[in-house]
């Protein structure tokens, strides 16, 4: 059986084995208050942030 691939450099600096779950929990009821710091600082530096494909249009009926 072939061996994996090394991961590279941000694939090592986007896994974080130090986050705990309650970390994650706590920042994601940090959002429910409004503040986003907390979660935003959990994630890569080098995430790309888009927004959605289609954005919602709540005028209009669901298609069936």
């Amino acid at each position: 059986m072939p061996r994996p691939p090394a991961s590279t450099d941000a694939e090592r600096k986007a896994y974080n084995p130090g986050m705990s779950a309650d970390g994650v929990r706590a920042a994601y009821e940090a959002l429910a208050q409004g503040d986003v710091e907390p979660l935003v600082s959990q994630m890569s530096d080098d995430m790309l942030w888009q927004g959605r494909k289609r954005p919602l249009r709540f005028w209009q009926p669901v298609p069936s």
